[in-house]
Parts: structure tokens; sequence; C-alpha cells
């Protein structure tokens, strides 16, 4: 395992205490979660797309990841009310 996926995995772990009695919070965190997920994966394509090194995918990849989970909730597409 990557030790990008063991940072995701280990934060995540230590988010679902603090959140799991918290339903609406939980269900941010995991679009949130989803949401960075599909930013990366369009970021990966564009960059192969562009002929980028594989490093300079996996310091893309590492800095999402890092990003605090504030972040990608904020980053989020909401439907605005009309």
């Amino acid at each position: 395992m990557s030790d990008e996926n063991q940072r995701a995995r280990k934060t995540t772990a230590e988010l679902n205490p603090v959140v799991i009695g918290h339903q609406p919070d939980r269900l941010a965190l995991d679009e949130a979660i989803a949401w960075r997920d599909r930013f990366i994966a369009w970021q990966t394509e564009r960059m192969c797309g562009d002929a980028c090194t594989e490093e300079q995918i996996e310091e893309m990849v590492r800095h999402a990841l890092d990003m605090p989970y504030a972040f990608w909730i904020r980053a989020m597409h909401r439907p605005h009310a009309t």
C-alpha cells in the first residue's frame, strides 16, 4: 500500500470517531472524499495527456491528499438555490 493510501486511511480512521454521531457531517465528509477522488482522476488524466512525468503526477496526488477535508467540502459544486 502506498504512503498516500496509508495516510488517507489513517486520517479517515482518526476522523470516524469525531463524526460518527453527526450524520450531516459524515455525509459532507463522504462527499468531500468523493469530490477529491474525482478531481485526482480528472487531473491525472489531463496531466497524462500533457505528457507530464510520473513524478509530477505523484506530486499532484500527494498535494491533493494533503489538503484538509474542509477545503474539499468548500470546493464541492453546490447547486444554486433559485
